[in-house]
């Protein structure tokens, strides 16, 4: 199922407080049998985000999903502001990211329920819910999502497995890997395509000097033995690449259970003396 949701103009100061109404109004909703990837590449640019519901009561994360659709909205405005020359206050982002979190989380309230309630999810599955706020609607100022769009079908969660999945090293970083932006579905077509062989669950990004970043649709991590003798969790640094949601939640677990970890780059050249090796996604 699909819905599109509208926003009321957003005319507000930057230090003025946000209203409990959010102002979002449903203009459509349509039933579909077409799965994520073609509602995604039927629209046109957007910041996005992907979440699952739990026990259809709860979505996985979803204060860090709510966060991270925001940024990466403002962050695709801000690209449009900074080449105009146009340099934002940083208090006015932070108003404008309540504003959208609100908005979305009223939309998702709606779609959700009535996802649910028709009894469209599949007996024990779980709901999968993707999140676009389009960027071409995107006025120079006031800063508004104008348009929410949402996705919503059935997502079963897979069995653990105790086999092993394989990884390729192929391609640049991304050049924008900050934000979580629609577009990046086609740009990473030509890799796909290049080295995405059969078997293969994932490629990994490298720079000119063999840091490993990030898959195409994952976070990498990897065990390493520090000089003290003990293992060390690390992945690459928040500043070069996409905050996964899941990525919070393994820093959490680290943390609770004593577990080193740290942010620095996994190098190829030094495969050889990873204690292990992982992706997310």
């Amino acid at each position: 199922m699909e819905w599109t949701f509208e926003t009321a103009p957003f005319t507000r100061g930057p230090h003025e407080a946000i209203p409990h109404d959010s102002g979002v109004v449903l203009v459509q909703s349509v039933t579909t049998n077409r799965g994520v990837k073609a509602f995604m590449a039927a629209h046109e640019q957007a910041a996005y985000t992907a979440m699952r519901t739990i026990g259809h009561t709860k979505v996985m994360n979803l204060e860090a999903h709510l966060t991270r659709v925001a940024d990466s909205w403002i962050r695709m405005a801000a690209s449009k502001d900074h080449a105009n020359g146009d340099q934002r206050d940083p208090n006015h982002d932070m108003s404008i990211q309540i504003r959208i979190q609100e908005a979305v989380m009223s939309a998702l309230r709606v779609a959700l329920t009535s996802y649910l309630s028709e009894g469209a999810c599949r007996e024990g599955a779980e709901a999968r819910v993707t999140v676009m706020l389009p960027k071409a609607l995107m006025p120079q100022k006031p800063y508004l999502v104008q348009r929410i769009l949402m996705h919503i079908e059935p997502h079963s969660v897979a069995a653990a497995s105790s086999s092993r999945c394989s990884v390729t090293v192929h391609g640049p970083p991304r050049k924008f890997p900050l934000t979580k932006d629609s577009f990046w579905i086609h740009d990473r077509k030509p890799l796909e395509a290049a080295a995405l062989t059969p078997g293969t669950n994932d490629l990994l990004l490298s720079d000119a000097d063999g840091n490993l970043h990030e898959g195409l649709t994952s976070n990498f991590f990897v065990f390493v033995r520090d000089p003290d003798g003990s293992p060390c969790l690390i992945t690459a640094p928040l500043s070069a690449v996409l905050n996964g949601t899941v990525l919070g939640a393994i820093q959490k677990t680290c943390e609770r259970h004593g577990i080193r970890f740290r942010f620095q780059f996994p190098r190829e050249a030094e495969a050889e003396t990873w204690l292990g090796a992982f992706i997310t996604s």
